[in-house]
């Protein structure tokens, strides 16, 4: 099961995690993890390479972990940019989330 968890301040989404494998199928036949996989990595992408967010990534392919922080030292237009992709990442994961509960987890976690 992979545990997906954003997390937030002040009902601002500060950060994302994905940790573990799905376990839907074996690895390269995945559908599950390859669409959260995508999901995460082209929010990252969008954060990163189009709204030129300096965002702290850590990423282990081997136990299946993706982590995303945002710094607390981005312009308006990137904050308001930045909550626009990780708003539309939660709506995808939620969706996911929901036809593979079995294989996906979801939290939205509060943190100061």
């Amino acid at each position: 099961m992979t545990d997906v968890v954003f997390y937030k301040n002040n009902g601002v989404i500060t950060a994302f995690e994905c940790s573990g494998h799905t376990g839907y199928a074996e690895a390269g036949y995945d559908i599950v993890c390859s669409a959260l996989s995508s999901i995460a990595q082209s929010c990252a992408l969008g954060i990163k390479e189009v709204l030129k967010i300096n965002a702290k990534i850590k990423r282990n392919d081997d136990k299946g972990y993706y982590r995303v922080a945002l710094p607390n030292d981005m312009t308006d237009s990137q904050a308001s940019g930045a909550q626009v992709l990780l708003k539309t990442m939660l709506c995808s994961v939620k969706a996911l989330a929901k036809d593979y509960s079995k294989y996906i987890k979801l939290e939205e976690r509060e943190v100061c």
